[in-house]
């Protein structure tokens, strides 16, 4: 059964990128969020496994990955003429690197929470794709041991470059992370997401929605072959 939710105004924004289904879920499976504000289209959430995608949708993976504004700004302009270079040439090498590099991450997690979930953000009347959600099992440690014993996960969101700045996350945001917050095996977990100390719309939507700022830090941002240690800011996100 399709589930609908009908909202108003909220507000996010995380840039992320991750590649990978583990599990099956009908919870979360396929939401649809319903808007009455002309300004914005209705959305879809379908969860997929990056193994077995359309053409479509297999495509607009491996374009976001290839973005080569949001390369330079996480790698540094070298690595990212590399991949965008790979992403120009030969695609298909630059979806089997994030895939490899996701299964890498998996083994990480600790066992009996080993969840990475991803979905296409569709235009609910189109279909066509606007976007892309990850949820993910955190593994990076913490400057703190108030939740070693908790299930953390992380957010990440991005959307089509054609839809950026235009409030379309703000307005989806706050529906979208209760729904997976109240999925039945999240209900005791804690979200977080991390962001660039540079994405200032990130930053005074984390503050308008009382986020908590937990710590800047080093992150290393894996892109398969290509690795670097950026800055990142951490943020938890409260239960709503």
């Amino acid at each position: 059964m399709k589930k609908h939710c009908y909202i108003t105004s909220i507000s996010f924004f995380v840039v992320a990128f991750t590649l990978y289904a583990m599990e099956d879920n009908s919870y979360l499976n396929y939401q649809t969020f319903l808007t009455n504000n002309t300004k914005y289209p209705s959305i879809i959430l379908q969860q997929v496994d990056t193994h077995y995608l359309t053409q479509e949708d297999k495509q607009f993976f491996t374009d976001l990955a290839g973005n080569f504004t949001d390369l330079k700004e996480m790698f540094g302009l070298s690595i990212a003429v590399m991949i965008k270079g790979i992403h120009t040439i030969k695609p298909e090498t630059l979806f089997d690197i994030l895939q490899a590099s996701e299964k890498e991450r998996t083994c990480k997690m600790p066992e009996g929470q080993k969840y990475f979930y991803n979905w296409m953000i569709k235009n609910a009347d189109t279909y066509t794709p606007i976007g892309t959600l990850s949820l993910a099992t955190y593994t990076d440690p913490l400057p703190t041991t108030e939740y070693t014993d908790k299930l953390l996960l992380e957010l990440g969101l991005i959307l089509d470059p054609l839809y950026r700045n235009q409030g379309l996350a703000s307005h989806f945001a706050s529906h979208i992370v209760t729904w997976l917050q109240n999925a039945p095996q999240f209900k005791q977990a804690t979200f977080c997401f991390n962001t660039l100390p540079t994405n200032k719309g990130t930053h005074r939507l984390a503050e308008k929605l009382n986020y908590q700022h937990l710590v800047t830090r080093s992150y290393e941002l894996d892109f398969g072959l290509f690795k670097k240690t950026i800055t990142s800011d951490l943020f938890f996100i409260p239960k709503q």
